[in-house]
Parts: structure tokens; sequence; C-alpha cells
């Protein structure tokens, strides 16, 4: 079966705008902009996200996305979900990401720590494809905030 005719294979296109910005084109008609800090540019003057910080929205999109299907089908109301995401690069090239750790703020009504915490772990482990591919070679961990409770994980099995 050749790649065009397999369902699961994904295309995106980049194409080269000028400096270092990129014009990315995904299959599903969705065009997007990434750049980065060079040629004295600020973090205001960028056209779009650097590629790494596209990384960590790439994540935190994932599992969020598994997030609200998991809570739908456990019935509750999501009334909030913020997920914020810190990491650390290494100093030496390539920069990698070395640790990523997700902040999840979540509320549902009614409150309930045990399936929003489930519905967290379940992405973590098992279904976040982003974090997966990641896992190798990150150290992957998270906070849930859920109605004035804390609880802290690793993700795909990450040591802490």
């Amino acid at each position: 079966m050749s790649a065009e005719a397999n369902a699961a294979t994904k295309r995106s296109i980049s194409v080269w705008k000028q400096g270092v910005v990129f014009e990315h084109q995904t299959a599903g008609s969705v065009a997007y902009r990434t750049d980065a800090p060079l040629d004295g540019k600020t973090a205001s003057e960028l056209e779009g996200p650097t590629p790494m910080e596209m990384m960590l929205g790439a994540v935190a999109g994932c599992t969020g996305v598994d997030i609200v299907a998991m809570l739908g089908k456990m019935r509750l109301t999501l009334r909030e979900l913020r997920i914020e995401v810190t990491a650390d690069r290494v100093e030496d090239h390539p920069r990698i990401f070395n640790r990523i750790h997700l902040h999840y703020h979540i509320e549902t009504d009614p409150p309930d720590l045990r399936k929003v915490h489930r519905a967290v772990a379940l992405s973590a482990d098992k279904y976040c494809s982003v974090s997966a591919m990641l896992a190798g070679v990150v150290d992957l961990s998270y906070t849930l905030h859920h109605a004035g409770e804390q609880q802290v994980g690793t993700m795909h099995g990450a040591h802490e």
C-alpha cells in the first residue's frame, strides 16, 4: 500500500517565507507559521511560535483532547481546562527538552477528583501520542489541580 493510500499517513508542507519564517500547511488546509528570535527579533516581533514552543503546545493539545473526550464519557461537565506547560532545555546542541511538566487546572460539575485524575492518568499513560513519542527522551510529569486538591504523576512510565 502506498503512503498516499494509507489513511494513517499524515502530511504537512513547509515553505520558507523570509528570514527564518516558515509557513506550514496541513492536509486539512490549516496553515500556521513558525519563527525564531534571530536577527535581533524580539518575542513580540515573531510571526509565530518557535518550533520548540509548538512542541509544548502539541503535547498540551494532545492530552487536552483526550481529557475532554474522557470527561464527557464520564458524564462530567467541564467548566475549566487550562494546561500550563513548563520545560527545561539542555545547553548544548541540539538543545532538546530534557524535562516537560504539565500543570492541569481542571474544574468539573460535579467535582470528582477520582474521575478527573483517571482521565489525566489515562491520557498520560496510554492515549496521548505526542507525549508517548517524547517519553523515551524527555522526563514527563504532571500536577493535577482539581477542586482544591492536587495530585502529581509521571507520563508514559517516566521516572520522577
